[in-house]
């Protein structure tokens, strides 16, 4: 019964927080300047943001950062990088953290925000709208397909 619940007020978040019939939103994927590299494959990101993998194929400590729910980047990534809705996503993570799994990224509430967290921690990762300026204290990680 307390299932049904929590996932029918995950439903009505999401509902409300999807955009109707907007155009098709990117994303560019943020990382600390210490993780050192230029690419990652799409694999290893979506192990990274669901806590599979935790350090970089380099061995720096792999640190996500989600943005919130009604964030249209949210919604962009789940699907352009996890291969998720948002409602399959918020499905993983009670499936996970019911099993005793690590909890998910923290979340910060705007490109700003995430930007600000990726340049101020070691082996961060997050994404941001593409339509955002990558200041000089982050660089930008491309998608190996």
């Amino acid at each position: 019964m307390g299932r049904r619940i929590v996932l029918g007020a995950l439903v009505g978040i999401l509902a409300y927080a999807a955009p109707g019939g907007a155009a098709k939103v990117e994303v560019r994927l943020v990382t600390h300047p210490g993780v050192g590299l230029s690419e990652a494959p799409k694999a290893d990101l979506a192990a990274i943001f669901q806590r599979r993998l935790v350090t970089w194929r380099n061995g720096t400590p792999a640190t996500p950062v989600d943005q919130s729910l009604r964030s249209p980047a949210r919604e962009a990534f789940s699907s352009q990088v996890l291969g998720m809705s948002l409602i399959s996503v918020q499905a993983f993570w009670q499936k996970h953290l019911s099993a005793g799994g690590q909890e998910p990224p923290p979340v910060r509430s705007s490109d700003e925000e995430v930007l600000a967290y990726v340049a101020a921690t070691p082996g961060a990762v997050g994404y941001i709208l593409s339509t955002t300026t990558v200041p000089a204290n982050v660089r930008e990680l491309a998608i190996k397909r």
